[in-house]
């Protein structure tokens, strides 16, 4: 599942879609697709799409990641 949710977010990035990438976490139920929670957040994090990661961590119910990212984005932004 990390390859093909890497590859899939990948793409879209790569592609400049981001509209239909937040489209896709935003209507459907992250626990209900077959993807990597996880790696679909370091993907987002690493292509500074900081907004998608917290939506992500937030509709996977990972209150402790979305605190993570928010610190490291916090700490970033003012550096």
């Amino acid at each position: 599942m990390k390859d093909y949710t890497a590859l899939l977010l990948n793409c879209y990035i790569k592609q400049k879609q981001i509209h239909k990438l937040k489209d896709f976490v935003e209507k459907k139920n992250i626990s209900d697709q077959p993807l990597d929670v996880e790696t679909a957040i370091e993907v987002c994090k690493e292509s500074n799409q900081i907004d998608l990661a917290l939506s992500i961590a937030e509709k996977a119910r990972m209150e402790e990641c979305y605190i993570q990212i928010m610190i490291e984005f916090k700490s970033k932004k003012f550096y």
